[in-house]
């Protein structure tokens, strides 16, 4: 067979946000997996921010009356005001005149007498500017909509096929374009002594693209969900386990320090036939899902 020694792994990681729909294509599938369903918390009710005055205005009207319930009631900035409390007491509170809506979270206060509005309420997180609430476009199960956009532009029948064509492949999507990464993996992950084109290679080469993925989060960044359909696997033709190309998609939501959301797309190829060729690739602009929420200082 001749060897080409094309070790250069596509990756492709782009940020965006997403839904849960696959797109398929004329070859077999092969094996898989998926994982997600991370919740991002919150609750309650929620509207547009406004208010001014160190308040925020979350559920339209406010009462004129001020309640002990944890929450500004009537838009004053401060939180129980009437309601009396022993000094070092804490408290969950909310400066705003409804509950935390979702994603968002409750601040804290510490009781310094005689009630609790002479103390303020800190580490709460508010809608962002125009949102009803925090990360809204997930809900208890996560979306991945650019990683179907990708899928859906890209079925098998618009995958690669051959070494110069995998070679010169840039898939890009709602304007999202992709770039080589460098990564070195030694031998191709699906050479003909390694059982070539099958379902573990094919699985072994998106687990690089995903930890490159991982690797171009920003700092301080957590990985929240993820999710990986079947690999894909087309037989071209010729003798013995080195005969065809495989392909699997991923992505992967993480969660920034700011508490905004992003998604990112990986993309591993093997080729196995006249010559081997792999390839990892990712795209230079994330794209955020949701906006980081407001943390007043």
């Amino acid at each position: 067979m001749n060897r080409l020694g094309l070790a250069a792994v596509l990756a492709f990681f782009v940020v965006a946000c997403g839904s849960d729909d696959d797109a398929g294509g004329t070859a077999s599938n092969a094996g898989g997996s998926s994982a997600g369903g991370a919740a991002f918390g919150g609750g309650g009710s929620g509207g547009a921010i406004g208010g001014s005055g160190g308040s925020v205005n979350v559920g339209g009207a406010s009462s004129t009356t001020e309640v002990c319930d944890q929450v500004d009631n009537d838009a004053d900035g401060d939180v129980d005001e009437d309601c009396p409390c022993t000094a070092g007491q804490k408290q969950q509170c909310y400066a705003a005149d409804a509950k935390p809506s979702e994603g968002c979270k409750w601040g804290e206060q510490i009781c310094s007498g005689p009630d609790w509005g002479s103390s303020a309420c800190t580490g709460a997180s508010y809608p962002p500017s125009g949102e009803t609430a925090c990360c809204t476009k997930l809900g208890t199960t996560p979306k991945h909509e650019l990683y179907d956009a990708f899928l859906a532009a890209y079925p098998a029948a618009k995958m690669p096929k051959a070494v110069a064509a995998i070679q010169a492949f840039s898939p890009s999507v709602n304007g999202q374009g992709m770039k080589w990464a460098s990564v070195v993996v030694g031998n191709e992950i699906v050479d003909a002594s390694n059982g070539g084109v099958i379902t573990a290679n094919i699985e072994k080469g998106r687990k690089v693209s995903h930890d490159e993925a991982v690797k171009a989060m920003p700092a301080g960044a957590v990985v929240v969900a993820t999710k990986e359909d079947p690999v894909t696997i087309e037989v071209l033709g010729g003798s013995g386990n080195c005969n065809g190309v495989g392909w699997g998609w991923g992505s992967i939501l993480y969660k920034a320090t700011d508490d905004s959301v992003s998604e990112m797309v990986y993309l591993y190829v093997g080729f196995c036939s006249n010559g081997d060729v792999e390839l990892f690739q990712y795209s230079e602009q994330p794209m955020q899902v949701c906006k980081a929420p407001i943390v007043p200082r």
